[in-house]
């Protein structure tokens, strides 16, 4: 293969990747942004609340949209007979519309006092009826969003994405200038996501509101199907993120769970590679699983190799990254290392595990969803009694080794695309060391020595890998310059 051709094959993935990362980055660098101020601003009990109705609204509206969103993107082309995609459009955000009113109008008028005594440790109808304001507008904006999608319109699908954080997180901020308690934090969260769903209705009404408006759903049941079959891994994964805050605000408070948050926020540096990763790699998968099988391989090397480099500079310079959070949530960084492993081998196994997917296994996907959920659950509130946040964040610990063990052994066992099984082990071994050395060794010679050691012993494993993007490198240094070397003459 020719130099330019790799340059121009290594420069096309990369810039896939960067290009379906452009939101998820322009969204993280907004959530830290407002996270060095809320740190500052907010005690850990109001930002504690606020992570607990954002993480219920979310599984809220998992439970309710019930996989109407999946479908949606699956039935987009292929409306039922008799039905163009404006019409699917409509038919399903008004199922979903129905739904969150009917729930939201019986709790808020009926059942508020436990509903929010039981999630928020406090009585208030104004926070019941917050929460499904939040359910609506977030169910209404995640239909819109796939329609720019699956409309292929990709600039106005970015915008709409940065803009759901933009008005979250400075209506948040906003919040501050005024008596920040959790009600008015709440309430200024909520307008914030509000607006921009009456602004975007308003832009995109010819999208999703047909010129015949009708309410047969005949031909719809494969679409409904469907959505009940894909629906309980996302509800599972919501779950999951609910349960556990649920767990550290009742043993611990919910101080401690706007503590233990802003460990999540430099982990998602990770999860925002993976966002742009994924959505570049499924595509690729399932247009070249069967005949490119070597790259497939030679990618999840690379990939373990940038993941233990990342996660070691994540660990040596988080001292640093601490910098910019607030002095009473210190506390996460004794934990941080820990709950960064779940995004990590998040990443992985997007190069392990598609075996299930080829084949059409996704029960198997579920099953080991589940077996990990309850794992987590099982010890974190084992662990969070003994050793509070940190029990916390070694029960999500736990939880990922599981779940990518679970979904690598079925992924390998369906499609191989990992070429040396103990290699993988042994990366994923340091990675595990790595982050619990940080967490427990105090011993700065001791933790300097077993870090020292994983960065030699990664540098041994992966030596081929190195060299060939030392190698890499040169060549497209050497042709950049080249290129300005002809422009000059």
């Amino acid at each position: 293969m020719s130099e330019n051709v790799i340059v121009k094959n290594t420069d096309s993935m990369l810039k896939s990747i960067f290009k379906f990362s452009i939101s998820t980055w322009i969204n993280f660098f907004i959530s830290l942004f407002t996270a060095i101020i809320t740190t500052r601003v907010f005690t850990p009990d109001i930002y504690g609340i606020i992570n607990v109705f954002n993480t219920t609204s979310a599984t809220i509206m998992s439970i309710i949209c019930l996989g109407l969103d999946s479908s949606y993107i699956r039935f987009f082309n292929e409306p039922p007979a008799g039905n163009n995609s404006k019409q699917l459009t409509f038919k399903l955000i008004s199922v979903s519309v129905s739904i969150t009113a009917f729930v939201g109008v019986i709790i808020s008028a009926f059942l508020y006092q436990p509903f929010t005594q039981a999630i928020f440790s406090r009585t208030s109808w104004l926070l019941s009826v917050m929460v499904f304001i939040n359910v609506l507008s977030l169910l209404l904006l995640r239909f819109l969003n796939i329609t720019y999608r699956m409309s292929f319109n990709v600039r106005q699908f970015t915008i709409q994405s940065i803009l759901v954080q933009i008005f979250s997180k400075l209506f948040v901020v906003a919040a501050a200038l005024f008596n920040p308690t959790a009600e008015v934090v709440i309430s200024f969260n909520v307008l914030g996501v509000f607006i921009l769903t009456v602004v975007y209705i308003f832009l995109q009404r010819k999208d999703i509101i047909p010129r015949k408006i009708d309410f047969d759903f005949t031909g719809y049941k494969p679409i409904f199907k469907y959505a009940f079959f894909t629906a309980p891994i996302y509800i599972a994964i919501n779950l999951n993120g609910f349960f556990s805050q649920q767990i550290i605000a009742q043993t611990i408070s919910l101080g401690a769970v706007g503590i233990y948050s802003t460990a999540y926020y430099f982990s998602t540096i990770i999860s925002v590679l993976q966002a742009g990763f994924t959505t570049y790699w499924s595509a690729f998968m399932f247009s070249n699983y069967e005949k490119d099988r070597k790259k497939i391989t030679g990618v999840h090397d690379y990939i373990m190799l940038f993941l233990i480099v990342a996660f070691i500079g994540m660990i040596i310079f988080k001292d640093l990254i601490y910098l910019l959070i607030g002095p009473q949530y210190q506390e996460s960084k004794n934990f941080f290392a820990l709950v960064s492993l779940y995004p990590i081998l998040g990443i992985a196994a997007e190069t392990t595990t598609y075996g299930m997917a080829i084949v059409k296994k996704n029960h198997i996907t579920l099953i080991n969803y589940t077996i990990a959920i309850l794992v987590n659950l099982l010890s974190s509130i084992i662990l969070t009694k003994q050793f509070g946040l940190t029990g916390t964040a070694a029960a999500s610990c736990f939880s990922a080794i599981v779940l990518f063990a679970l979904n690598t052994f079925w992924g390998q066992k369906y499609y191989k695309s990992i070429s040396s099984i103990k290699r993988t082990v042994l990366c994923v071994v340091m990675i595990v060391v790595a982050a619990f050395s940080a967490t427990l060794v105090k011993n700065t010679i001791i933790y300097a020595s077993i870090i020292i050691t994983i960065i030699i012993v990664s540098i041994t494993i992966y030596l081929p890998q190195i060299k060939v993007i030392l190698g890499l490198i040169l060549i497209i240094a050497k042709t950049k310059f080249n290129k300005n070397k002809e422009k000059k003459m």
